[in-house]
């Protein structure tokens, strides 16, 4: 039985359940590299080396206390191999929400347009895997090997989307009487 979309029910909901699993893992990947479970704790010892290290600058005495929380708090920025596309850091929260809204709207897509939105999946599911790959290669060059087994999970689950939407594909064209998508 085949959906008004021209997608089987069965794709739709594999397809519609590999990216929420992959939406899910990727949030859960970026709050344990951010440390958002941590509360407020951390930010609290940040804003007090700021506000020491401002209060030693207006002063105009520069002792080690400031100079060491700027030199300690630098690595801590750059350790964390941040993705950024045009500077804007892509495991911001707001850039977090932004993803999770695109993956609904893509799957509400999914579910009232689709074959043809299959195309723009199959297109998301490769770049973000790439991106993943990237980020278990940061991850795992920084000895971070919690979050790289976080991003092997989330890349593994988009790989999964990629490769059942590409058979949907396939399947789609060799049922529309189109040659099949021939893939080595």
């Amino acid at each position: 039985m085949t959906a008004p979309t021209g997608i089987s029910r069965t794709g739709l909901w594999l397809i519609t359940a590999l990216l929420a699993l992959s939406t899910v893992l990727f949030i859960v990947g970026v709050a344990v590299e951010r440390g958002w479970g941590r509360g407020a704790a951390m930010a609290d010892v940040h804003q007090e080396a700021g506000a020491a290290q401002e209060a030693s600058e207006g002063e105009g005495a520069h002792n080690g206390t400031g100079e060491n929380a700027e030199a300690s708090e630098a690595p801590a920025h750059s350790e964390a191999g941040e993705l950024t596309v045009s500077g804007v850091d892509l495991e911001s929260p707001w850039a977090v929400v932004a993803a999770v809204l695109a993956t609904v709207l893509l799957i509400a897509a999914l579910w009232r347009f689709g074959y043809p939105v299959l195309y723009v999946v199959l297109i998301v599911a490769a770049l973000a895997t790439v991106a993943d790959i990237r980020e278990i290669i940061v991850q795992a060059g920084q000895g971070r090997y919690g979050v790289a087994a976080l991003a092997t999970s989330v890349a593994v689950a988009r790989l999964a989307t990629a490769i059942v939407t590409l058979m949907a594909l396939r399947k789609g064209r060799t049922a529309a009487g189109a040659p099949a998508l021939k893939v080595s």
